[in-house]
């Protein structure tokens, strides 16, 4: 375990999906978090399966005539921190 920057997380997963995003809107509401002791490897792992499975809704809605997008939030709760990532694609 290291002590990393989840922000930093993010944002590295979202340029190495760069070439994905072209048709994608990314909106990033990103708050000041603390660092924390984590696995970076297998945290950004999970960062990029949850934004690979959210291009994909996107990618594959149907009957979507607004442009497509993600969302991603970060929340410091004092004790915690929350990670919202939310899409406007299927499912």
């Amino acid at each position: 375990m290291i002590f990393a920057d989840v922000n930093e997380g993010i944002t590295s997963t979202l340029t190495l999906l760069k070439s994905k995003l072209s048709n994608i809107e990314i909106i990033k509401k990103l708050a000041p978090l603390p660092i924390i002791e984590c696995y970076l490897g297998k945290l950004n792992q999970v960062f990029m399966n949850i934004l690979n499975n959210a291009i994909y809704a996107v990618e594959h809605h149907p009957t979507r005539v607004e442009k497509g997008s993600i969302k991603v939030t970060t929340i410091d709760d004092t004790d915690f921190i929350k990670i919202i990532i939310t899409d406007n694609g299927i499912g």
